[in-house]
Parts: structure tokens; sequence; C-alpha cells
């Protein structure tokens, strides 16, 4: 298990609840907080929030600790990876969110939307779970500002549908497992289960 906080982002083994790896590594005098941790499909990557000023996401070997590579730019607020491994989807409170290619960091769809934040403009944050990936990483499905849910194709680079049955703010979309229908949960007290595209 990964956690983000404080001291950067820790591994732990949940069978021995025993952290087995810390990175930034402890040597480091002034870790940052980290907001952000996903795992890649094949659990050997991890990508977090990076731990330097200007760099966005760093990349590392989720065995040993070591870096890998990292992009550049301010840091993410939510990061999700896509299945085949190829892509991750980050966003931020103040930036539309983007599909990225993982090994180089070329932007392959920005969509022009902007999250749910909350709280004040001073403090605001997002739900780590208000991008998700289709199964097929064909899709992403975004929850935004507007109390909708937006389907994203990335390829074509296009909004593919929108779902506008809230009636408050989204805070989490998901899947389903065989990507015919996501799952959507406001602030209006429902969670809403409709056809994917």
């Amino acid at each position: 298990m990964a956690i983000a906080g404080n001291r950067g982002v820790e591994i732990c083994d949940v069978s021995t609840r025993q952290k087995i790896l810390s990175y930034p590594a402890p040597l480091l005098t002034q870790p940052q907080l980290s907001k952000v941790v996903t795992w890649s499909p094949d659990g050997n990557t991890i990508a977090s929030a990076a731990a330097k000023d200007g760099h966005s996401l760093q990349f590392w070997n989720a065995h040993t600790g070591e870096p890998l590579h990292y992009f550049a730019g301010s840091k993410p607020d939510v990061a999700a990876w896509s299945p085949d491994d190829k892509m991750v989807a980050v966003g931020t409170a103040s930036t539309p969110p983007q599909a990225l290619d993982v090994q180089t960091g070329q932007v392959l769809l920005t969509c022009q939307t902007n999250l749910v934040s909350f709280g004040s403009s001073l403090f605001s944050s997002l739900h780590p779970h208000t991008i998700s990936w289709s199964p097929d990483s064909a899709y992403i499905a975004v929850a935004n500002d507007q109390a909708q849910v937006q389907i994203w194709n990335v390829a074509k680079q296009q909004l593919a549908y929108t779902y506008t049955e809230h009636r408050s703010l989204v805070s989490t979309v998901a899947w389903s497992p065989d990507g015919s229908r996501i799952a959507s949960a406001s602030y209006d007290n429902t969670v809403r289960v409709w056809q994917a595209v």
C-alpha cells in the first residue's frame, strides 16, 4: 500500500503493517508534502507529486525507491494511471486535466473543463477520484466544476459525452470493470449508475 502525506510517500506491507520504503529517502532533510500517489498497473512503478520545486510528477521504482524520471511543471492535485500502462491523467485546482504519455510527458489530451475543487480560493483541494480511466484506456471520465461528468476520447482529443443528472458537485467517478457503465457520487446525496459511451 502506498500512502502520500507530509513525509512524502511511504509504502507499507499490509500483512505486517510495517513501512518498507519511503520516497524521497529519509536522507533528504526537507521532504515536501505529497498529495498524489498512483501505482502503475503492473505494480512496478509509482508516480507521485514530485519532491522538488519545478517537478510535476516523479516516477520511481516501487521495489527499491530508485528515481526513474520526472515531468517538469507544477505539481498535480490528482493523478490516475491508465490501465494500459501508457498514460497518466493529471489535474490541478487551477488548470484543465490532461492525459500525458508516461515516458515522455507529451500532452495527449487537454480537457476543456475544470475539475471540481472544494474549499476557499486559498486552500482549495480536489478529491482524488475526480478522474477515472475506462478499462480500455480510450476514455477518461472527469468530474467538473459544473456538477457534470464529462467523458473525453483521448485519441480523438474531443468531448464524447456530458452527464448532467446530478444536482450538486460530483466528488467521485468510476468505470465498471467491463466499461459499460459509470458510477458517480455527488453532494446531492446520490450515487448514480449510468450508461457509458
